[in-house]
C-alpha cells in the first residue's frame, strides 16, 4: 500500500484505482433516463377534453339555474287560487300576487321573459325584462314548447329547443312547466331566456389564442361559435347556420371521434339537454 505525506504531517492513503477502497466500495452506476415529452396532439387534446367537460358542467348549471327559478316560482300558492277562483274579482287579485311574486323571482334570477299561458294559447299574463305587458298574445299555442309541456307531468319542465321569439326576434330557449288542477294540465308557466346572453356566458374565460367554443342542438344547427361572435346575428328569418366550414354537425363530430383534427385543433364534445358542446385546443 503506497503511503504519502500530507502537508500537516499526518500520513494519507493513496487513492489508486487499484487500491483497497477501490475493491472495497460498491460500484456506483448513475443512470440518467430522459422520458419522452408528451406529443403536442396529446396536449391538445386533453386540453380538448378538460375544457368540454368543464364547459358542459357550467351548461347544466345555468340550465339548473333557471329551472329552480321556474319550479321555486310555480310552487306560489297564488297559481292553483286563481284558477280556482269562482268570480273575476278574486281573480284579479290573485293574478296580481302572481305578477309580484314571479317578479322577484325573474329579477333575482335575472330572465328575460315570463309568462302564464292557458290551454287555447291565450297568454294571461306576461312580464319582460322586469316589466308587466299590457298587449298580450292570443296565440301561443303554434309555439315550439307548448305541446310537448302539455305532455308532462306536474312537476316536470320541458328546456325546449332554440327558437326565434316572436316578442323580441331574439334567438331563445324556453323553461316550461305544466299547472295541473285535479290532475288535468290547464296552463304553462314559462321562463324565457335569449341563447345569446348564455353563449356569452359559456365563452368567458376561453383563450382565443389557442382554444375555441362552439354549441350546436339536436337538429344540427350551430348556435355558437367563439371564434365567430356574430354566428347569432342573422337578419329576417334566417336560421341558424347547418355547417362548420362546410361540414355538418354529423361529420364534425366524426371528425372528433376519429381523432382528426379540425381547423388545426383537437376537439372534445358533451352533450347536454340536447345540445353538444365542442371544445377545441391547439
Amino acid at each position: 500500500m503506497g503511503m504519502t505525506a500530507s502537508l500537516g504531517g499526518r500520513v494519507s492513503m493513496n487513492h489508486q484505482p487499484g487500491g483497497v477502497l477501490a475493491r472495497l466500495l460498491p460500484a456506483v452506476v448513475l443512470v440518467f433516463l430522459t422520458l419522452p415529452a408528451p406529443a403536442a396532439e396529446s396536449v391538445a387534446q386533453a386540453g380538448a377534453s378538460d375544457l368540454a367537460s368543464a364547459k358542459a358542467r357550467q351548461l347544466f348549471m345555468m340550465h339548473r339555474r333557471a329551472i329552480k327559478a321556474l319550479e321555486t316560482t310555480v310552487r306560489g300558492p297564488s297559481f292553483k287560487r286563481y284558477f280556482a277562483a269562482t268570480d273575476d274579482t278574486q281573480r284579479t287579485a290573485e293574478l296580481a300576487a302572481i305578477e309580484k311574486s314571479t317578479l322577484k323571482v325573474q329579477r333575482y334570477f335575472d330572465i328575460e321573459e315570463m309568462c302564464l299561458i292557458d290551454r287555447s294559447g291565450r297568454e294571461l299574463l306576461r312580464l319582460v325584462k322586469g316589466e308587466p305587458e299590457e298587449h298580450l298574445s292570443t296565440d301561443e299555442a303554434a309555439n315550439v314548447f307548448f305541446e310537448p309541456a302539455f305532455a308532462l307531468s306536474e312537476g316536470d319542465v320541458l328546456v325546449s329547443p332554440v327558437y326565434r321569439s316572436p316578442d323580441t326576434s331574439q334567438w331563445v330557449l324556453a323553461y316550461v312547466t305544466p299547472i295541473a288542477m285535479n290532475g288535468t294540465n290547464i296552463a304553462l308557466l314559462h321562463y324565457e331566456h335569449d341563447l345569446a346572453a348564455i353563449t356569452r356566458e359559456l365563452a368567458e374565460e376561453i383563450d382565443a389564442s389557442s382554444q375555441a367554443l362552439i354549441a350546436m342542438d339536436e337538429a344540427g344547427r350551430f348556435l355558437f361559435d367563439s371564434r365567430d361572435p356574430d354566428t347569432l346575428k342573422l337578419s329576417g328569418e334566417s336560421d341558424l347556420p347547418q355547417d362548420l366550414g362546410g361540414l355538418a354537425s354529423a361529420q364534425v363530430l366524426a371528425r372528433i371521434d376519429a381523432g382528426e383534427p379540425l381547423d388545426g385543433y383537437a376537439g372534445a364534445y358533451k352533450k347536454v339537454r340536447g345540445w353538444t358542446v365542442i371544445a377545441l385546443q391547439r
